[in-house]
C-alpha cells in the first residue's frame, strides 16, 4: 500500500514538468570513457510584463554510450514543487575530433520533446555546443534555443555552462530565459 502510495505521489508530482535545461551536448562522453554522471542548476527569469519571483531547478542525469552511434540517458530535474523524470535516446549521427551533430528524443511521465544537438570544440578541451528543442513545458508545447560551453578540466570532470531561451506557444509574453551550471564526471 504505501508502494503504491509513493509512486501516486511520485506521478502527481511529475506531471507536465520537464527537464529546462540540456547539459548533455554531443561528443560529450570522451572517446576513452563509457558514460557520464552530472549534476546542476538552473535559474529561470520571470516573463516579461509579469511580477513572479526568479525561480530556481536542479537536474541530475546519467548517460551512457549504447552503441558507436546510439547514446541512452536517464534524466531528473526538480524545484520546490514539482519532479520530472524521464530518459533521453540520442544518435550520435557525426562526430569528429572537431564537430558533433545528432539528433535526440526525450521522454518521461506527460512530457516529450526533440531537439538536434550541435557541438564544435573551439580550441584544445572548450567545446561550444547547442540543440534547439521542441517539446512540452507544462500543459502546453514551447521552443528552447540554447548555448553552452562545455570545459573539460580534467580527463574525468566537465564544467558546462549554459543559457537558454525558450517561449512556450512561441508567444513573447511567455518568453523566459535560463542560466545553469553543471558538473559531469565520466566513468
Amino acid at each position: 500500500m504505501r508502494a503504491r502510495a509513493a509512486l501516486l505521489v511520485l506521478a502527481g508530482a511529475s506531471l507536465g514538468c520537464s527537464p529546462i535545461a540540456g547539459f548533455r551536448p554531443p561528443a560529450s562522453i570522451p572517446d576513452d570513457r563509457v558514460a557520464e554522471v552530472g549534476g546542476g542548476g538552473v535559474v529561470v527569469s520571470p516573463r516579461p510584463f509579469v511580477d513572479e519571483p526568479v525561480r530556481a531547478a536542479g537536474q541530475v542525469w546519467a548517460s551512457t554510450r549504447a552503441s558507436k552511434l546510439l547514446t541512452v540517458t536517464g534524466l531528473g530535474a526538480f524545484d520546490l514543487g514539482a519532479i520530472a523524470l524521464g530518459g533521453a535516446l540520442r544518435a550520435d549521427v557525426v562526430k569528429t575530433p572537431r564537430l558533433a551533430l545528432g539528433g535526440e528524443a526525450e521522454a518521461g511521465l506527460l512530457w516529450g520533446a526533440a531537439s538536434v544537438p550541435f557541438s564544435l570544440r573551439i580550441v584544445g578541451p572548450v567545446w561550444i555546443y547547442t540543440a534547439p528543442r521542441l517539446g512540452s513545458r507544462g500543459v502546453t508545447w514551447a521552443v528552447d534555443v540554447p548555448a553552452g560551453i562545455d570545459l573539460r578540466v580534467r580527463s574525468l570532470l566537465s564544467v558546462r555552462l549554459e543559457y537558454r531561451a525558450s517561449w512556450a506557444e512561441l508567444d513573447p509574453f511567455q518568453r523566459r530565459h535560463q542560466g545553469g551550471l553543471a558538473l559531469a564526471w565520466f566513468l
